[in-house]
């Protein structure tokens, strides 16, 4: 802060001594500085919440995925449980319908040589 004055009676020889009383109103000032601080901190806290509603919409997306690979995989370990019974039974029924044809093939060729 720079103050000029000028006394109109004052001389280098006889110099007049001024005395000055400054107050300053800190109220304003504080209460500038106290708006500032709490729009940072606003400003703080709006982010912190964004960046927790990014997660919290990426922890959503992500178990959805999780519960589509789910149902995938439950879906395709059904269709693997149906055909493992299925398939054993028909390996069977295939063995022995070969079984029997060959049978009747041996009794014909037995048959047919007189043995």
């Amino acid at each position: 802060v720079e103050i000029c004055v000028q006394s109109l009676s004052a001389s280098h020889a006889q110099p007049s001594l001024i005395h000055l009383s400054v107050t300053e109103d800190l109220t304003e000032k504080r209460e500038q500085e106290r708006e500032k601080a709490d729009h940072r901190h606003m400003s703080n806290l709006e982010a912190t919440v964004r960046g927790l509603i990014r997660r919290t919409a990426m922890i959503q997306k992500t178990a959805d995925k999780a519960k589509e690979q789910e149902y995938e995989f439950h879906e395709v370990s059904l269709q693997m449980n149906r055909a493992i019974k299925v398939w054993p039974i028909l390996h069977c029924l295939m063995i022995s319908v070969a079984g029997l044809f060959m049978a009747k093939h041996m009794t014909d060729y037995l048959k047919g040589h007189h043995i």
